[in-house]
């Protein structure tokens, strides 16, 4: 059922400093490098079996949204709304990445980060190891690391443990 949310796992953080969005893409693309069921599509329309497919390169989608400027309470109602139009926007398997993130902009220096995902990838426990690594490298190109040395080491890992891909 193309309409059914059921499949779909959100979660809310709240941030304990500000985000910046160009290293949270940076870092979200070598996630994406790093894990293959970021890079998954399930193709299933005209053929008689499902196949899973795992792309060699797949961009996640990342977005900011800034409320900031609004009342208290218009920020809280338009986050609700967000959270609620991501959830039912789901995804299409074939062609969207099956992972996306939104960094929301509050009042008062408050900001959010959603993660959605389609189950059909990860599972809640999954859902925790790929955040807790997005940080790792999000901190480490805060720190100075660069790009190239995170992408390196990215296949660098894949190579000594092997992916379920290949």
């Amino acid at each position: 059922d193309k309409e059914s949310t059921n499949y779909i796992l959100q979660t809310v953080y709240t941030l304990n400093k500000s985000m910046d969005d160009a290293k949270a893409e940076t870092a979200l693309s070598i996630l994406a490098l790093r894990n293959a069921a970021l890079r998954t599509c399930i193709l299933y329309e005209n053929i008689e079996k499902p196949h899973q497919v795992v792309l060699r390169e797949r961009k996640l989608e990342y977005t900011r949204i800034d409320f900031s400027a609004m009342e208290k309470e218009q920020s809280e109602i338009a986050l609700q709304k967000c959270l609620s139009e991501d959830v039912k926007k789901g995804f299409d398997l074939q062609r969207d990445p099956l992972m996306r993130v939104i960094h929301i902009l509050l009042p008062s220096g408050e900001e959010k980060m959603v993660w959605t995902m389609h189950h059909i990838i990860a599972d809640g426990w999954c859902f925790t190891i790929l955040k807790e690594q997005f940080i790792e490298i999000y901190e480490c190109l805060m720190n100075g690391v660069s790009e190239n040395e995170l992408k390196a080491k990215a296949v660098s890992e894949k190579k000594e443990k092997g992916e379920y891909s290949e």
